[in-house]
């Protein structure tokens, strides 16, 4: 399971940032001040921990909000063959008939090829996840970059 940080923050950030009524209220420090608040607030019990294990998948996609936040945090990415993801989703659709999920947009989950299309989109959950390791490992902040 991943924690819902990662939703929170993201949500924030858009609430306070441009195009947002709110924006001109917020600037940059305040912002980092209420980012480092989520994780502050989520993670009072822990704070005698030297380490965290956060899963949520965004925080690939923003590594440079984490390691402004955090300059010694470390992406551990435990990764299967796409094929092997896309098959574990199939066979829980599958396994069940009667519930209609919310990762296949309209129309989407017609077919087996339809729904892995569909997964695979950037802004849905296998391709989102695919997208942002790539750019985590190969991005500017990334191990291959350094």
């Amino acid at each position: 399971m991943t924690s819902p940080v990662g939703a929170l923050v993201s949500g924030l950030v858009a609430q306070v940032s441009a195009g947002s009524e709110f924006a001109t209220m917020v600037d940059g420090e305040q912002r980092r001040t209420l980012v480092r608040g989520i994780f502050d607030a989520y993670y009072h019990r822990e704070h005698e921990k030297a380490v965290i294990f956060d899963t949520n998948r965004h925080w690939c996609a923003k590594l440079n909000l984490v390691l402004e936040q955090f300059p010694s945090a470390k992406v551990i990415a435990c990764v299967r063959n796409v094929a092997w993801v896309m098959d574990s989703f199939e066979r829980l659709y599958r396994a069940n008939p009667y519930e209609h999920t919310k990762l296949f947009a309209n129309g989407g989950r017609s077919t087996v090829q339809s729904r892995l299309e569909g997964l695979a989109q950037h802004d849905n959950v296998v391709g989102f996840a695919w997208a942002a390791l790539r750019e985590a490992y190969y991005g500017p902040l990334g191990v291959c970059c350094q």
